[in-house]
């Protein structure tokens, strides 16, 4: 649905909450940037699991977020633009160090082949 329809059929699409709250939703499922409190929390709990002392600055981000108006109209969460480029630049880079280190890590992508295969014996 493209912005301008969005906000004409906001009523139908979206049940709950009129338009001018429909930055409420991107807090927790943000559709248009990915960064919602979700992916706040697994970055927190993997860099913290996987021993990274480095974390996505989150408190950073809801200070300087703003709700502001897209080209349909419709209200959304966005930081200033000066802010960013860091702040994607720095979800991203840690986003890429989770990857290297644990989630394409050579020993998980191990067992998640020996995992296919036991699966594969019990069908």
């Amino acid at each position: 649905m493209d912005q301008g329809t969005l906000c004409a059929n906001w009523s139908q699409a979206i049940k709950g909450r009129p338009i001018e709250k429909a930055w409420m939703y991107e807090i927790v499922s943000n559709w248009r940037s990915g960064i919602d409190v979700d992916k706040f929390d697994y970055f927190r709990r993997d860099a913290y699991y996987l021993g990274i002392h480095r974390q996505f600055d989150h408190c950073r981000y809801f200070q300087v977020v703003r709700v502001v108006l897209d080209t349909g109209d419709v209200p959304t969460i966005s930081p200033p633009d000066k802010d960013k480029d860091v702040m994607r630049d720095n979800m991203l880079d840690l986003r890429k160090t989770f990857h290297h280190m644990a989630y394409q890590h050579k020993t998980v992508k191990k067992l998640e082949c020996h995992m296919v295969d036991i699966l594969k014996r019990l069908e």
